[in-house]
Parts: C-alpha cells; structure tokens; sequence
C-alpha cells in the first residue's frame, strides 16, 4: 500500500508526468487565431453577415437564412449530445429571443425586411461568437429514439392537416378559418405581416386592419413568430394574396402541432437522461407522441386554439430544459429567460406555470448559476419588461384579468381515466431509492406538484366566484398534463427488465415492437365503423379523437359551400368591404362576414357592423318560404346597422326577398352605408 503511494506521488513530481497526448497541429492555431481576435477576419465575417442576406434575397431563397441562424446558433450552444437534442435547444432560445426582438423591430423602419432581421441575427451570432471565442460546432450523434420524434412530428402535423386532404380549393378554404378564433388569430397574423411588428406596439396603423378583441389584449408571440417565418419562407413582406396566404397559416398551424408533439415527447426522452436507454426510451417517445397525435389534445386543432397549441410546445420545452438544465450556469440563465419570454408572448395563462419551474430549476440548480448571478440580473432586467409588455397595453386597453379568467366558452375536457394515470405515471418513479436521488426526478416531481397546486387553487378560485368550471380551467388543466408528460421519463427506470440488444438489425426491430406497444398502451389505434356523439361530444370505443376530425363528417365548416361560391366568383380578398347574411343563425352570418373582412384587411374598420348583425336573425334563404313580423324586425335592424356604417358596404344576401328590401331601402336611402345589394340564390344551400 505504501509502496503504491510513493509511485504516485513520484509519477507527480517534475519530470516524472507521463507523457500527454497533443491535439492536432490545427486546434491551436484555430484557438490562436480566435483569442487574437483577428480584425481582418471579423472583418470580413461582418461583410459576409450583411452580404448573404442580400444575396438571398435578390435570389428569393431567403429560406436559407433559417438554416444558416438555426445551425449558427446551435453552433455556439453547448448542450446536448445528440444532433436533435442540440436542434430542440436551438429552436427554443430562436423562439425567445426572435419575440424578443419583436420589440425593436416594431420601431425601427425596416419592419420585418428579411435582409435587415437575417443581417442583424448574423451579426449578433458574429458577435456572441467572437466574445466566447468560440466556432459553431454540432454533435454528430443520433439515437434511435429520434426516427419515432420525428416521425411524430410528421404524423401530428398530417393529423391537423386532417380533412383538407381531400378537399377542393373552396372547402380547404372553409376548413382553414373554421371558427371565428382561427380568423381572429390569422388576422393578427396578418397584420403582424403586413406592418412589420406587434400591432400592441403601433395601435395607431392596426386599428382598421386588426379585430378590436386581438389589437392590444392578445399575445401576439405564435402569430409574429409564423409571421416572420413566412416572410423568410416567401422572400416578401408583402403576403400577396389573401387566399394563399390563409392557405400558408393552415400549414403552418398543422406544422406548430406537429411541433407541439415533438417538444413534449422529446422533453420526456430529455428529462429521463442517458439512464432510459434502448426500448425503453424508444416506449416512452412512442407512448406519449401516439397520445397526443390522437387523443383528445387534437380537439385543440380545430377549435382554433393555435396560441395555445405553440404555447404548449414551448411550455414542454421549459420544463425539459429547467428539469434537466445544462452544466453552464449562464445558459441555463439564457434559456429560462428566453422560454419564459416566449410564453408570457404567446400564451400568457401558461406565465404562472413556468415561473413555478423555473424558481424549482433555480433552486434545485443553484449551485450552477449563483455564481454568474450578475448575468441572473441582468436577464431578468430584460426578460420582466418585455414578458409583461404585452399585459401591460392590454391593461391600458382595459383588460380585467379576473373577468377573463372566468370567461366562459367550450372546450374538450380531458377525462379522469387519463388525469389519473397520468398523475400515477407522475409519482410511481419515485418507487425506488436511487430515482429520489437524481435531481432530475426530483425537480420533476416538485414541478408536477407545484403546478399541480397551481390548478387546484383556480379550480377553487372559480368554483367559489362562478360556482362551476370554465374554460381556462380545462386549459389551466392540460397545461398540467403537458407538465406531468415531460416529467414521466424519470419513471422510465421502473422498465429495466428484460434487457435486450439496443442495436443492429435486432435492436431495430426491438425498437419497433415498442413503437407499437406504445401505441397499443395508449389506446391511439381504431377499427370499424366510426362512432361518434356529437350531442355528448364524445367518440365512441377505439375512435380515436384523430379519427372524428381527419374523416370530416361530424367536424366541418358549415360554411363551406358558400366559400366554394364565393371563391368561384371571385368575391374572396376583392377589397369591398363586405357583410354576408345568408343563413337564419345570426352567428353563421358573423363568421362568415368575419372572414371576409380579415381577407380584405377590413375587420378594424367594420367589427361593429359586423358583430351588430347578431340582431338581424332569420333572414337566411328559408326566408323565401315566407315572411313574417319577426323577419321585418330583422330587416328594420339590419337597416340600422348599415345607416350607422361610416364605411360603405356591400351585401352579400341568399334570398331575393331580403335582396328587394334593401335595394328599396337604399333608395330611399342614397347617402346611407349601403352601397351594393348582390343576390346569390340560396348561397352556400
């Protein structure tokens, strides 16, 4: 023993070091050349930030740059192995700091301009890597639990896709502003476009173009975000035609499902670590990605909740990222302030949740970032600001945060079998010793728990104020459930047996009998006929909720047809600021009206007159059968509305009884608002 210490301590005096290894003759010189911090090759790096945007552009391939930033950026982060680990990571800071940035762009006089915003983040990325001294560098890396990720990426995104793959021009149409909160989104979305910033930031230009109810009191993150993309995706910030345009967001709302998934299956792969390993891992991806592609988290898609969705995605990416954080204190700084700015941007009901993991994660994690905590203050000096930007014009516009909080509107709950399990799946890894002591597990089961409270104490907020639920409680809920999915990879260890080759031909095939026992466990398959309730709103035994919506029989667009007429005739983004009363249910009429109005940029302009027509019921086509007091009730207020309209409009009706009124009307009438009457005979019947 004595012997062994003296070699030791012999082998570590002067002289004695066994000889070390060198890097290769190219390594030094790289650090060299970047720790002289070269002027010529800053130089010429910053010439070539501002030429290549220029040089996309005038080719319209300003798709490029996306690539060029995201590979950039996730060059000069330093966490996760895996190429896909590194990607996830990347696309979440993007997200925070591109909204962030927002902010700026809203006043400065490019706008949105691709060459100005691609030449800015090229230029920041330049400096960020120049001050770290530090080349982008990727891992090369792969598992095989990333075909399954990205598979379901794809496979969510078909799903959300639904219906319209079948459709014909006019249909897709219908399906795409489906209810009357997809048009408002798409609107914003628009706006956001065509003016080059937030619209709460430049009231003043928004105001005609936005709905009142999206001008200043909704997070506008996902729609500046898709907005954005769609610029470097069509080389133009102008959006051209209004119809392809609302055809562009479909895409990429299905796509931000399909992100929605990716994140929280990935987050749940994150969070287990390198300990989930083989079939195991592949299981957990394959489980929770067939739920979410499938189950009840789909009705989302076409109630119009697309906010909600990209929230939900980001809000995964938080909790994976916070859960498991990275080594560096300063990222792990960076990342919850991005992400947390993201959230508070797009989905702000899902703020309170993230600053619980976020305080868990600083916590838990401490000793990693306490000692950059200079670089703690000064993000939090950044991201508070900005992250309440937005809620603060919304409290100017007159929001009042308790009154929305108990807003009442539909939603899908999810059931108590699933709340159940999945609050199980939550607990049951903590079964075992060494689970408990992995900060990880415990960071996870503290989260789930804490969240978990959070939605308690508004379950009891409401059912004290209102004596029921609501619908931000179900949301408030399913924010839990995405919380309690990231977290379920720490009880991936609970799968230890059997053990089984992860690799080669046989670990390929082992990998794929557990992407479809993943399916099988979650119930995410169907055979025979379709079953569906619309009354209990509730699909049948394996009918899948993916099911209901792809096949297009009990979830459609009533106003289909009519678009499909309208589109034919050309009456679709024409610029005539337009009302359409062709059905006897006023709200038909108002959605309808709604969509024209946002493709004609018009819905600030007309709103009022708009959502007045909710007093002129029964004046669809039905109204040729006959006439009665009630209609003229009808005709009389529709009459008011269109005296009071300091914007002429135009009068898309579906009977040529209500069509000879208003011609009559209007020429009693000349100075009215009332400028054209257009009969299409039974529209959309």
């Amino acid at each position: 023993m004595g012997s062994q210490v003296l070699v030791r301590w012999a082998r570590s005096l002067p002289g004695q070091l066994p000889k070390q290894r060198t890097a290769p003759d190219e390594a030094p010189s790289a650090a060299k050349r970047f720790s002289a911090r070269d002027p010529r090759l800053v130089g010429g790096l910053l010439a070539a930030a501002w030429v290549l945007p220029v040089i996309t552009h005038l080719l319209h391939i300003d798709a490029v740059l996306i690539v060029v930033i995201v590979y950039l950026t996730g060059g000069l982060v330093r966490m996760g192995g895996t190429v896909l680990d590194r990607l996830m990571v990347t696309l979440g800071l993007l997200a925070g700091t591109a909204m962030a940035a927002g902010i700026p762009f809203s006043f400065w006089p490019f706008g949105l301009n691709p060459i100005a915003v691609g030449g800015t983040a090229l230029t920041v990325l330049l400096a960020i890597g120049v001050t770290l001294r530090r080349r982008p560098r990727w891992p090369r890396r792969v598992l095989g639990s990333d075909l399954p990720l990205l598979a379901a990426f794809g496979i969510a995104s078909a799903v959300a896709y639904g219906p319209l793959w079948f459709q014909n021009a006019g249909h897709r149409l219908a399906f795409a502003a489906l209810t009357g909160d997809r048009t408002r989104h798409f609107s914003l979305f628009d706006s956001i476009h065509r003016l080059g910033g937030y619209t709460y930031l430049m009231q003043g230009k928004a105001r005609g173009v936005v709905d009142p109810g999206m001008l200043a009191v909704y997070p506008p993150g996902q729609h500046f975000t898709y907005a954005l993309l769609d610029i470097f995706v069509t080389s133009h910030t102008d959006p051209g035609s209004p119809t392809a345009e609302l055809m562009r967001y479909e895409v990429y709302t299905c796509l931000g499902y399909g992100f929605f998934v990716l994140c929280v299956a990935w987050g749940a792969r994150w969070v287990a670590g390198p300990a989930l390993a083989g079939w195991r891992r592949t299981f957990i991806v394959a489980a929770i990605a067939s739920f979410l592609s499938t189950g009840v988290m789909t009705t989302s898609i076409w109630c119009g909740w697309d906010p909600q969705i990209f929230g939900m995605g980001l809000l995964a990416l938080i909790t994976a990222c916070a859960l498991r954080p990275p080594s560096s204190g300063r990222l792990h700084i960076v990342l919850m302030a991005a992400l947390t700015v993201a959230i508070c941007l797009t989905y702000e009901l899902f703020a309170p949740f993230a600053a619980l993991i976020v305080v868990v994660s600083a916590v838990l994690y401490r000793k990693r970032w306490l000692p950059h905590w200079k670089l703690a203050v000064g993000a939090a000096i950044v991201a508070i600001p900005v992250s309440l930007s937005e809620v603060l014009s919304a409290k100017q516009s007159g929001l009042q945060s308790s009154q929305a909080a108990l807003a009442i509107g539909f939603t899908v709950p999810m059931t108590q079998q699933s709340l159940a399990i999945i609050g199980l799946l939550s607990v049951v890894g903590f079964a075992t010793h060494a689970a408990r002591r992995r900060p990880t597990a415990l960071a996870a089961l503290a989260s789930t728990a804490f969240c978990g409270a959070a939605v308690l104490a508004f379950w009891a907020y409401q059912t004290t104020t209102i004596h029921t639920t609501s619908y931000y409680f179900q949301k408030a809920v399913q924010a839990w459930v995405i919380i309690a999915l990231v977290g379920i990879g720490t009880a991936g260890h609970l799968l230890r047996r059997p053990k089984l080759p992860g690799r080669g031909v046989v670990g390929a095939a082992i990998g794929c009998v557990a992407i479809l026992a993943g399916f099988v466990a979650t119930d995410s398959f169907y055979y025979g006929p379709l079953k569906f309730s619309y009354l209990k709103m509730k699909p049948g035994r394996h009918t899948t909720w993916a099911r209901v919506w792809g096949s297009g029989e009990h979830i459609f667009p009533s106003d289909r047809n009519a678009m499909d007429t309208l589109l034919s005739r050309g009456l679709l983004g024409d610029g005539v600021p337009t009302l359409t009363v062709w059905q006897d249910h006023t709200l038909e009429n108002i959605n309808l009206s709604l969509v024209m109005a946002t493709l004609n940029h018009d819905d600030g302009s007309i709103s009022p007159q708009i959502y007045q027509l909710n007093e002129a019921p029964n004046l669809g086509a039905t109204a040729d059968a006959g006439w009665t007091a009630d209609q003229d009730k009808s005709v009389t207020a529709l009459e008011g509305v269109l005296a009071q309209s300091s914007t002429p409009l135009r009068v898309i009706v579906g009977n040529s009884t209500l069509a000879d009124k208003l011609d009559q009307w209007k020429a009693q009438h000349p100075d009215s608002g009332l400028k054209d009457v257009l009969l299409i005979p039974n529209l959309g019947n």
